[in-house]
């Protein structure tokens, strides 16, 4: 009966390891009634101490009803994995030239575009300080302002003021992790991520590569960074560089193609051109290792419970 008892507990413990291999990851959709289109959505801007930018947005209507636009100046902050702007309530940056105190309301007939220019002019004393900046548009079907029952919608161009002078910045970045196990499962597909920290006043871009190698040193495989800009004192995750069915390049996640990982690897990774970092992991046959921990476990057990049997008769 012990012995029965044992190889239920076995199957049990092999049903929940196979189960806790799988997961099931959500996806959601959501709509927007309003159809408001901002170019450029992203830009950068490098302007000197005492001179004079302007930056100019265009917003354009492409639904069939005439909409209501107030813009809104705000600051943001990158998310220090993702990169994605995380908006605040209130706007620090003092060198924006409005004359009437803050961005005019718009109306837009269906089809219709408007041009909001953004004049930047930094006093000669203006430190050197990176400004990372949302335009919000909220939009408002016109229709629907007097009624109970209002349909609105916001988007947003983010705009990122580099306020500096002649001198050319430095673009050092630093590895702040190279997120792999120490032990890995020698059948399962590696996933690792590289978090790189900007340490500098200023966006960098990082490019590079990262490398894995055997015991012996011969190469395994080899990625290549999706160039991204990291603003200045903040953080990202790299991407793996990948392309698209049109051969365009975009972002993609570092996953191994090789199927079988045995013994000691090492991987290396380069980031614009300065001096590698390295981290090194070990890839076991887990699976197999706790099957025959938990065969050898049943075998020990059935000698014990036959020996103290004998003894007990």
């Amino acid at each position: 009966m012990k012995l029965k008892l044992l190889i239920t507990t076995f199957c049990l413990l092999l049903t929940s390891l196979l189960l806790s291999l799988m997961s099931v990851t959500p996806i959601k959709a959501q709509a927007d009634s309003i159809k408001l289109t901002v170019s450029p959505p992203t830009a950068y801007i490098k302007v000197r101490p005492g001179s004079k930018a302007i930056h100019t947005i265009t917003v354009e209507n492409n639904g069939s009803e005439t909409i209501q636009i107030k813009p809104k100046l705000v600051d943001f902050y990158p998310d220090d994995k993702t990169g994605k702007p995380r908006l605040k309530q209130t706007l620090s940056f003092p060198y924006f030239n409005l004359p009437q105190g803050e961005l005019e309301t718009l109306k837009l007939e269906p089809g219709q575009k408007a041009e909001i220019s953004l004049v930047i002019n930094p006093d000669k004393e203006a430190v050197r300080k990176e400004w990372p900046v949302t335009i919000l548009f909220q939009a408002k079907l016109l229709n629907h302002l007097k009624t109970n029952s209002q349909v609105s919608g916001v988007v947003g161009s983010n705009l990122v003021i580099f306020v500096s002078g002649k001198e050319q910045p430095p673009k050092d970045l630093i590895v702040k992790s190279i997120g792999i196990p120490s032990v890995v499962d020698s059948f399962r597909p590696i996933r690792f991520n590289f978090l790189v920290t900007n340490p500098n006043d200023h966006a960098v871009v990082a490019t590079g590569s990262a490398v894995i190698r055997n015991l012996q040193g011969k190469t395994v495989e080899n990625f290549q960074f999706f160039p991204t800009t990291i603003l200045g004192k903040s953080s990202r995750l790299l991407k793996n560089l990948g392309f698209d069915d049109k051969d365009q390049p975009k972002p993609i996640e570092f996953n191994s193609k090789k199927h079988f990982w045995l013994g000691y690897y090492t991987v290396q990774i380069n980031i614009n051109n300065q001096s590698p970092q390295e981290k090194s992991f070990l890839a076991l046959p887990i699976f197999l290792l706790i099957l025959v921990l938990i065969g050898v476990s049943i075998f020990i057990a059935t000698l014990f419970l036959r020996r103290w049997g004998l003894r007990s008769s």
